[in-house]
């Protein structure tokens, strides 16, 4: 860490002592390019609310990682990102495989899960990355852009979570924090990043009303604003996964089947307009 980001992270540190915590913060989970940023940015803007896209401190120099296994206490956790924790709205997809947690440090606080179909999903992650889809497996220190952080996303066997190679591991993290969800879904309030796409202004609309926000700006105008570097959609997905295409269908497929992907028509357990918050 140099100096500019250690100077940077006392002055979080100083300012979150300083800031006055939401009693029940609205808390953003769900899988690392599902939507979260734009989800949780726009929500923001319309609603007036203060907003925390990822905790700033964990994209430098990650600790998430050492709550596993007890290397590091959940609340002094929280004490080091207080400042993003203080915020009306927090984001951060790592925290999604720290649910117990969160439900114990915040007990009042309104949980939002945001899915995005996997291999769709696990595409967008490798567009950020530069790594292509097809290949037997990676050595993720030969990838420059994988940073520290996206070290512990590409590979999450510190969680537990297993896979023999990177796309089967990719999957598997999205089948386990799938399943962070489908474990309680009255808890959460469900948003599938497709619906957004299809229609952001009544998503937005719909996840204020579900969630108490008021409606204070117009965002018409900032629906297609980019709050993170974005993949290639037009991506086909067979041809970019070539022979990992099916590993998806092997990992994910009860759980796409729960949410809705490639499931008979339906709709899914949790719409905007039945979830019940915890």
């Amino acid at each position: 860490m140099g100096p500019r980001e250690r100077l940077r992270r006392i002055a979080r540190h100083v300012a979150g002592h300083v800031a006055r915590g939401s009693n029940a913060p609205v808390i953003i989970l769900g899988n690392q390019k599902a939507g979260t940023s734009a989800i949780a940015g726009l929500l923001g803007e319309a609603s007036g609310q203060s907003t925390s896209i990822d905790l700033r401190n964990e994209i430098s120099l990650p600790t998430f990682q050492l709550l596993k296994g007890g290397g590091l206490d959940f609340e002094r956790f929280i004490a080091t990102n207080r400042l993003d924790f203080s915020r009306q709205i927090v984001k951060e997809p790592n925290l999604s495989l720290f649910y117990p947690e969160l439900l114990t440090a915040f007990p009042d606080a309104r949980f939002v899960f945001i899915v995005r179909e996997p291999r769709d999903n696990v595409r967008s992650i490798l567009n950020r990355l530069k790594i292509p889809g097809d290949l037997p497996d990676i050595d993720p220190a030969e990838w420059p852009e994988i940073s520290p952080a996206w070290q512990h996303v590409v590979d999450s066997r510190w969680a537990g979570i297993g896979g023999e190679t990177y796309i089967a591991r990719l999957a598997h993290r999205w089948r386990h924090i799938a399943r962070v969800y489908l474990a309680q879904p009255h808890r959460f309030l469900l948003v599938r990043y497709e619906d957004f796409r299809a229609d952001k202004l009544a998503t937005i609309h719909g996840m204020c009303e579900a969630l108490e926000l008021p409606v204070v700006a117009d965002i018409s105008g900032q629906l297609d604003r980019s709050f993170q570097r974005p993949g290639k959609r037009d991506t086909d997905l067979t041809d970019f996964f070539g022979p990992n295409y099916r590993l998806f269908d092997t990992i994910c497929s009860d759980e796409m089947r729960e949410l809705g992907y490639g499931a008979p028509a339906g709709t899914p357990r949790g719409r905007i307009d039945d979830c019940i918050t915890a």
